[in-house]
Formats: C-alpha cells, structure tokens, sequence
C-alpha cells in the first residue's frame, strides 16, 4: 500500500521550557516516535492524560514544530489549495461561532450547495438546524457542523483529538459508525487520538500505544488486543484505575534515561536497573514492542 505519512524520529520540547532552562538538560514531551500511516487507514494513538497524545497530534499537523527527526507526506492531490490535513479538536465548544446562524456558517463554507447538501446528509445535518444559533446546539451537533466545515476543503488526513470524550455509550456508537462512514465514502485517512483503547479497536486499522511521550507498542488493531506483550498496553485493555491499584506498581525516585530509558520504569512491576538505559524492540505477529520484560 502507498504511505502517506512517515514519521520518523521526532522529538518535541516546548519552546518556553527549552527557552527557560536554555543551560539545562531538559526532557522532551515526544520522544523518538516512529511510524508510516497509509493510505485509507485509521490509525488509532491512546494512552492516558499527560501521555503526550495531543501533543503529537499537533506536531504532526504542523501546529507545533518538532525539534528533531523528519515527518514527510506524499499527497495525491498535489494542487490543493487548502491545507490536506485537518484537524477536529476536542472542545466542542470552540467548533464553531456561538453567535453564528448554523446555516451562515454552513453557506459561506461551501462553494457549491451540492457538496453542502452531500456532506450534511453525510454527517445527519437536518436543515431544521440552519435557523438555529451556534450555542443552541447540543455538542454533538456542534462536532458535526465543526466536521461539516472541515470536510468542505476535501481534506485527505482527518485528525481527531479525543472526539468521544464527554459522550454517552449511544454518542460514542453514533459517532464511530460515523467516522467509518467518512472513510469509507470520501476515502479519507484517519488519524484519532483517545484514552479509550476499547472504543479505538472498533475504528482503527492500526493502533499505537503512547506513555510518557514514548511508543510502548504498535501494530495491528486485532492483534494488539489479542497478543500485546508490553504491560502498558495489558493495564489500558485491563481498564485498571491506576489511583486505586497504586499498590500494585512499583514506586521509583529515579529519573528515566533522557536518550533511551523506558517511561514506563516507575510503573512496571518488571522494570529493572536496565530499563533505565535501553529498551529492547520486539517484532512479532504485526506488532512493535519496545520492553525489556515482554508478556
């Protein structure tokens, strides 16, 4: 399959930290992350709050800029006029303008009322929604609109940052059915972030698992769930609450090597003194693994 996005060995420091401690040695947010997304797939990134999720949602789409390593894009459309990556991001609420008719936001959008008409049939727009103002829309509606406008530039990467966070079990199923039908009916590639690794398995192709800014493991969506071997990704399947189990992971002062250390050090009940200065990569059944103590 053709490659769309290759991602190779990026690193992030915020520039106001780097800035601040300019004469000290600082630790990046991402670390080393490596990876190709092809055309058509759904990628799905997870791990929990702080994990560096969105951040490198960001510094894929050009939001922020990486400090080190490459990221290359090979677009089918070589003349568009808009940016081929688009990004829907978290807050509802910011989607689009609170004061605003839906429909003015909508017409002013779209060039043709045809693609304005496929894309709300698409995404279930009613046209009752037109006359109503931004902020009288539940946020699901406003996902949907704020998708609306996103879609109209004919984007060829959609990326979703935590789209079903806040949502019901019925939301959450709705939306999924959703986006597969975007991929499917407009042949756009896919990149969503969650911290639900369970929601993600229904969705992505490929699923890559992130804890303090590092890759623990990545690979097949079905194979992840069935043969994972890196204790990170068994704790997100398991659904353990890390604030109530907290016994059950060993407590460390010791800082992870900045250039190769496992992130995980501190959490893992099998980490030892090694972990501290390498990780071992592991390849087996169409999956990555980097640990030194696989399950």
């Amino acid at each position: 399959m053709d490659i769309l996005l290759k991602v190779e060995h990026i690193y992030y420091s915020p520039k106001e930290l780097v800035l601040f401690k300019r004469n000290k040695k600082h630790e990046p947010i991402i670390k080393d992350i490596s990876f190709e997304l092809n055309y058509g797939d759904v990628l799905g990134i997870v791990g929990e709050s702080g994990s560096g999720k969105t951040t490198l949602l960001k510094v894929i789409s050009g939001i922020l800029q990486h400090e080190k390593g490459d990221i290359t894009f090979e677009y089918k459309t070589k003349n568009n006029i808009s940016n081929p990556i688009q990004m829907l991001f978290q807050n509802s609420d910011e989607l689009i303008n609170p004061i605003r008719k839906v429909g003015d936001i909508l017409n002013e959008t779209f060039r043709s009322k045809k693609k304005l008409n496929e894309i709300c049939i698409l995404l279930d727009i009613k046209e009752t929604q037109f006359d109503k103002i931004g902020y009288q829309l539940s946020g699901g509606e406003r996902q949907r609109v704020g998708l609306a406008r996103i879609l109209s530039v004919e984007p060829e990467l959609l990326i979703l940052d935590e789209p079903f966070s806040a949502q019901d079990p019925e939301s959450q199923e709705s939306f999924l059915e959703l986006f597969k039908k975007i991929k499917n009916e407009l042949d756009i590639t896919i990149i969503c972030v969650s911290h639900d690794i369970k929601l993600i398995r229904q969705l992505a192709d490929n699923i890559l698992v992130l804890f303090g800014g590092r890759i623990m493991e990545i690979g097949n969506a079905e194979k992840i769930f069935n043969l994972h071997r890196h204790p990170y990704t068994n704790f997100l399947i398991e659904g353990l609450n890390y604030k109530l189990n907290r016994a059950a992971f060993k407590d460390s002062s010791k800082s992870v090597d900045l250039n190769n250390g496992c992130a995980y050090f501190s959490r893992c009940k099998n980490s030892s003194e090694k972990c501290l200065e390498y990780v071992e990569e592991l390849n087996s059944d169409a999956i990555k693994t980097y640990c030194n103590y696989p399950l």
